[in-house]
Order: structure tokens, then sequence, then C-alpha cells
């Protein structure tokens, strides 16, 4: 992969929905992050490699502003290919900027119907510069940058179709050759979160297809969907990426990040990014063949301490509340304290404050144990498990009904922990 702006050779970098946001680059990684590179094909998935953006905030007195942070690149489909060269045409005035994409359409875990994100990175002052912004707050630099670009954008073939610019994560949706398009600026941390999922996806391909199964179980059953106050796409993928990690079919590839720290900052946070994608290889055919949708339902209905317990793909491994202290334990209004006394909790990978449970609606908890206790009755639903070779258990997900009400919370402790 080239550093800077230009040719993409087919390299570059959750989902847009829920995968953490933020809107100006406010430093930088502190310690270069090392991935091997390896060479594919033009239409290969994936490709392991280092980047180097110069992306500096261009805060006013901030000491981090010229500072070279490193991101971890993939090879893209080709669809997704043609996207981000078409934007990178568009923003060829502006000098060093770079274009990467996120979220499904790249993290494994979509297909070629999934909507492309992309983010344009360049510093405050290029873009002060070279899109004759003159004086703009931080606060006002990406809705403005987006803004001055839509000519530009336009004259590649794309048609914007809104401006959403007063959201905490600016974008503009566009189409172009059929295909839904977002662009957003600076927001580099979900970057990070694709090339994280891209890798359990390729460690088992049953991640990809239990997810897949869970999130239409999750549509039908009508929990899911952060708008109408439930988990994300985002958050169920967490959840299954989590259940084979304490099975032991997935390793935690964050498990050494508190002893090898590399630190990336944006806003006023600081993230510690450090991946182990070292040495990655797809698990053997027939490894851990209890791995299903069924087991997945079984894990989460009658073994995982629900409002005790964390979701953690960062640890992989059940623990106590207790040991997440920078968690945020703030409950939506309207939640009660007896709900909020059995709520799941979901940790963000790199954004540990964040507790994805945040969009639950009051009762929204309750009806999801329900939902998946239900589900896990429905035994012609199921399919035989199988190994990483095989289909996963799936099929077409039940509606969803109305359940008994379940026990207090879940009492048994989730699996015998991480093998890996």
């Amino acid at each position: 992969a080239r550093g800077g702006f230009g040719d993409v050779q087919q390299n570059t970098g959750c989902e847009s929905e829920d995968t953490s946001g933020g809107k100006g680059l406010q430093g930088a990684v502190s310690e270069p992050l090392q991935f091997d590179v390896q060479v594919g094909k033009s239409d290969a998935k994936t490709v392991l490699g280092t980047d180097i953006l110069p992306l500096a905030a261009g805060l006013e007195g901030d000491e981090d502003a010229d500072k070279i942070p490193v991101l971890p690149t993939m090879l893209y489909p080709a669809h997704v290919v043609d996207i981000v060269q078409r934007i990178e045409r568009a923003v060829a005035g502006i000098d060093g900027a770079s274009v990467r994409s996120f979220g499904s359409a790249v993290n494994g875990f979509g297909d070629a119907s999934s909507d492309v994100d992309v983010v344009l990175a360049a510093p405050k002052s290029v873009l002060q510069q070279s899109l004759n912004l003159g004086r703009v707050s931080n606060k006002d630099l990406a809705p403005r940058s987006l803004l001055a670009l839509q000519k530009y954008l336009k004259d590649e073939g794309f048609r914007i179709t809104e401006r959403v610019m007063h959201a905490k994560v600016p974008i503009l949706k566009m189409t172009c050759s059929g295909l839904e398009c977002d662009l957003s600026m600076n927001n580099l941390l979900p970057v990070f979160n694709s090339r994280l999922l891209k890798a359990y996806a390729d460690i088992d391909d049953r991640v990809v297809r239990i997810t897949q199964t869970v999130k239409q179980w999750a549509r039908d059953s009508e929990v899911h969907g952060g708008q109408y106050g439930n988990l994300s796409s985002y958050s169920f993928t967490l959840l299954v990426i989590f259940y084979m990690q304490v099975r032991g079919a997935l390793p935690c590839l964050q498990r050494d990040a508190d002893r090898r720290p590399q630190y990336y900052s944006e806003g006023k946070k600081t993230f510690n990014v450090t991946m182990d994608l070292e040495g990655l290889r797809p698990n053997a055919a027939n490894v851990h063949p209890g791995i299903s949708f069924k087991d997945f339902l079984q894990f989460y209905v009658h073994e995982f301490r629900w409002g005790e317990w964390v979701v953690s793909v960062r640890t992989g491994q059940c623990s106590g509340i207790e040991e997440y202290p920078e968690l945020s334990l703030k409950p939506r209004s309207g939640v009660t304290p007896e709900q909020w006394k059995h709520v799941i909790h979901i940790e963000d990978p790199f954004d540990v404050e964040r507790n994805l449970n945040c969009v639950l609606a009051p009762r929204s908890n309750d009806k999801l144990w329900r939902s998946m206790d239900e589900a896990l009755s429905t035994e012609e639903f199921f399919e035989a498990p199988s190994g990483s070779g095989g289909g996963g258990g799936g099929g077409a997900a039940p509606s969803a009904k109305v359940a008994p009400k379940p026990v207090a919370k879940p009492t048994a402790r989730g699996g015998a922990g991480n093998q890996w």
C-alpha cells in the first residue's frame, strides 16, 4: 500500500451504523502499527499491510498536529475500489488527502449489496487552503468541507441524495453505479474496527454465517435496529464474535493490547488500537463443531449473566462488570432501575468507555432475552452444527411471539474460558 494520496492499488482500509465516530482527527498513532504485507490479486478481499497518512488535526496549538498516524489497510472488493478511486479523483486537488473505506462492504460481514462507507482524511490546514474555506472551527470543518466537494463528486458520477450535516459525524449520502455510498470526513476509528472484524471473519467463516442468521432472526423478531431502540447490526456482530471466543473457536486479537499499547487519538479521546494480526490462519475444518446459531442462543439464554458480565471482544472472556471500570453505565432515559439491573452490557473493542446498550429503549432488553429464549425452544428451526468448512446453524428465523417473562438472570458462567 502506498502512503499519501493517489492510486490506491486496490489497497485501503462498523458498519457505519454504531461503529464509533468523532468528527476531527486530533492526533496520531504514537507508534507505528506493524503488519505483515501480502500481495494479492486485484479482486482479492484481504491484504495485511501498512499505510502512512499525513493526518494532523490542525488544531491551534496542538503539538501532535503534524505527527503521522499509521492505519491498517485491506484489499477491497472491486466495486469498492471503483468508489474509492472515483472519490480520490474528486479530491485530487487536496494535497495529501487519503480515502479509506470501512463497514460491512469491506469487513467480511456484508455482501455486494452492502452500502459503501467511505472516509476522506486530510489535515485541517490543507482543507482550508485547498477548498478556500477560510477561517473555520473544528466543529464546522467536516460539514463545510463535504459541501465544498459536492461539485467535484458529481463530476465523477456521484448523485447527492442527502446532506446530513448536523449529525455527530456529518455525511454526504450518495449513489454511484447503483450503489449507495456515505462519505464522512476524518472519521477514522471505524477503519480500525473494520480491520478487526475482517480478521475474525478470515479466521473462521462460521462467524459470518452465524452473524447473518442472527441479524435476520433479530429483524424478524423485531429486536434489531438502533433507530427502533434495539441493538444495532454492529452489536449483534460483537455478540457472535464474543460467543465464539468463549467457546474457544476464535482467539482474542487484543489480548496483548495493554502490554503493547499503540495509541490513536481522535478529538479529545485516545484509543489503544493494538491488534495481533501476525500469523493469522483460518481454522481447520471441523474445529469446534458445536458452533451454531442454536448454541449461540444457548449461551446467551442460559449461560451469560445479563447485568453482571460484559460482552467484550477486547478480552474474549466472561468477566464481571467491575473489571471494566471505564465502561459507561448510564441507562437510556426511561429505563427503570429494575430493567437496568438485568441489561446486557456490550463494550466497544476500541472505545472502551462506550457501552453499546445505550440505544436500548425501555423493555427492549427484556424483549431481546425473551425472543432468544423462544427461538431456542423452536427445535424445528435449527440445522445440525458443523465445522468451519461447512454451514453453520442457520435457516429461516421464526417470527417474534409473546413469550413468558424470563427468570431474573442466568446464573451459569459462560464456558470454560478462551482456549487460545
